[in-house]
């Protein structure tokens, strides 16, 4: 548990700053799209013909070549956020899968609780079969083999 902790306090300041990078792109992305938006619909008063068709063709290369931050692997916009979180949980979930049970169930704990107070139960009664046996035993039995053994008492020969 502490080293996720630990690993959370490590990835927290590179989260930030890649939030910070990301939204201030994304802001600079805005703005591009909403000048070229705005240069398009100004009205065209200016007498000079070149100034409005600079204008015009500025406005249209705006809108159809987006700009695009880049550094080189990939884009810096939100999407690359949505990618960094949709690998991360895809990982987890492979992870997770693989990792060994560690907490014992309350199933198992009821089962084997169970188990354990039938065998304690089944041991207590056989230790009372047992006693219950040996009291017949040595009250019923063994004085009729001593009994028996006096009343047929061999003959000794040679005496």
């Amino acid at each position: 548990m502490t080293y996720l902790l630990e690993l959370l306090f490590q990835l927290c300041p590179t989260m930030v700053i890649l939030l910070i990078v990301l939204s201030s792109c994304e802001k600079c992305l805005d703005q591009v799209r909403y000048i070229g938006f705005v240069l398009h619909n100004i009205e065209k008063n200016i007498d000079d013909e070149r100034i409005n068709t600079l204008t015009e063709n500025f406005s249209l290369q705006i809108l159809h070549e987006p700009l695009i931050f880049t550094t080189g692997f990939f884009d810096m916009d939100f999407m690359f956020l949505k990618t960094i979180i949709a690998s991360i949980t895809t990982y987890m979930v492979i992870f997770i899968q693989f990792m060994p049970k560690t907490e014992i169930s309350t199933e198992a704990l009821i089962t084997a609780n169970q188990t354990r107070a039938i065998k304690d139960h089944k041991n207590e009664y056989e230790i009372a079969l047992m006693e219950s046996h040996r009291h017949s035993f040595e009250s019923h039995i063994v004085p009729k083999l001593l009994c028996c053994y006096f009343s047929h008492k061999p003959e000794l020969k040679g005496a």
